[in-house]
């Protein structure tokens, strides 16, 4: 995507499910996410890079670190119970790496889309398979 295209950040919220030690929100940036920037292998902090953005980690375990940047926190939350949030609360949503934990994988997704209808990608899904 070119930069007229690209989404920005500004005032988005951006939900990860299944963080585990929130690896993703704060060192691993989406590249179609990126604000008129250049990739780099810097490895800089997604909330960082995004600080209008407002990043939520989610996973059963409370085992990610506690010194994040002001615009990320972390939940306990089961992504297959009743979800807390409002419909309609996200820009973006990653899953990545949940084979073996969601049962029902089109509720899943179902619902999942409309917590983040609006946005492009909606959902993004990582495979985590060898290659």
């Amino acid at each position: 995507m070119d930069d007229a295209t690209t989404p920005t950040m500004r005032d988005h919220i951006v939900l990860d499910i299944g963080t585990g030690t929130g690896i993703w929100a704060m060192f691993v940036p989406p590249p179609h996410l990126h604000t008129n920037q250049t990739r780099t292998n810097d490895h800089s902090d997604f909330a960082d890079t995004h600080p209008a953005a407002r990043v939520i980690g989610t996973d059963l375990s409370p085992i990610q670190p506690t010194w994040i940047p002001p615009n990320l926190h972390f939940e306990v939350d089961d992504c297959c119970d009743d979800w807390v949030y409002g419909k309609d609360s996200f820009d973006f949503i990653h899953v990545r790496g949940l084979y073996g934990c969601v049962a029902d994988w089109d509720k899943f997704y179902k619902e999942a889309l409309e917590y983040a209808p609006s946005s492009f990608p909606p959902l993004q899904y990582i495979p985590n398979s060898p290659q």
